[in-house]
């Protein structure tokens, strides 16, 4: 069966949901439109792992969009992972992103760490 981007990503997102929070996939909702985030605010606010050694995506260029996320007004919340190549970030930032990622879903502020 072919998908597209749209339901693979709201099925993946539902899983994340049941990893996260523990529970059964919620049935698909509606969103109410949201309005447009002034220029360069990252909606919604967004959790970044990088890391320290990463080949595929240059940590200067993550840490900068954090920064300028910042700026503009989005709440980012930035976690750095030294010496981790890419694909290895993923599981070491388990630790930041599954306590964000339960905030999120339960409806909790999101604080971020813009001016650290």
């Amino acid at each position: 069966m072919r998908r597209n981007l749209r339901q693979i990503v709201e099925i993946c997102a539902s899983l994340l949901m049941m990893v996260v929070v523990g529970c059964a996939a919620p049935a698909p909702t509606a969103r109410a439109p949201q309005p447009p985030a002034a220029p360069g605010v990252l909606t919604p606010n967004p959790n970044l792992g990088v890391g320290g050694a990463d080949a595929t995506v240059a940590p200067e260029n993550q840490q900068r969009l954090a920064s300028d996320a910042c700026a503009a007004g989005s709440t980012v919340e930035l976690h750095i992972y030294p010496g981790l190549d890419h694909s290895p970030t993923v599981n070491a930032s388990l630790v930041d992103s599954i306590p964000f990622a339960r905030k999120a879903f339960a409806g909790q502020p999101i604080t971020g760490n813009c001016h650290r």
